[in-house]
């Protein structure tokens, strides 16, 4: 069994570089561009910082944003880099879970750095407990998410007519990574 492992692992890389050498090269890139943004976030430089220290609050005691914002592109890199390596070993399930989470994650970014009173909020739950209630309050409750991502989409200037389309792209998503989540049928026995 020990041999097994390793040599078994070492098969399955060799197979997806084989098969996905495009895509992964793809995804990397990606991941070099997201650390090189959180790298690039120097909380000690007051002149290079995306967002005014001070957004949150003048009082000392509201977070750094910069320093929220460094944190979630750290952590979009980290899932990132486990949904390559899952992929490279061939766990294809494990890593639509993942890649589930990374979406989830992208998203939240996006609506609560788009707005001072959400990140606030969010920034001030400590507890399990009142990050749990954060994140029902801001996201979940009524797919609230979604509608922030639509509003935002609207806000930007994307045609009116295009948003709703956009919007069932993301259910479909949703939709498809849930069954890997949720171990539906299909998920467990096909894309074992």
């Amino acid at each position: 069994m020990m041999k097994f492992f390793p040599n078994s692992r070492k098969e399955a890389v060799q197979s997806s570089s084989t098969h996905f050498e495009r895509e992964l090269s793809l995804c990397y890139l990606h991941i070099l561009t997201f650390s090189m943004m959180s790298l690039g976030i120097d909380l000690k430089k007051r002149k290079t910082l995306p967002i005014d220290p001070n957004w949150l609050g003048r009082n000392g005691t509201a977070p750094n944003p910069n320093f929220i914002l460094q944190s979630m592109l750290v952590q979009v890199v980290n899932y990132s880099l486990a949904i390559i390596h899952l992929v490279e070993d061939g766990l294809d399930n494990p890593a639509r879970c993942v890649l589930r989470a990374l979406n989830e994650l992208a998203s939240q970014c996006i609506v609560l750095l788009s707005d001072r009173d959400q990140l606030a909020t969010y920034a001030s739950a400590h507890t399990a407990d009142e990050a749990k209630s954060v994140w029902y309050k801001l996201l979940a409750k009524k797919g609230k998410l979604k509608k922030s991502l639509s509003k935002l989409e609207l806000q930007l200037g994307i045609p009116e007519q295009i948003v709703p389309d956009l919007k069932v792209v993301r259910e479909q998503i949703d939709l498809e990574y849930s069954q890997a989540v949720h171990h539906s049928y299909s998920s467990t026995l096909v894309k074992t």
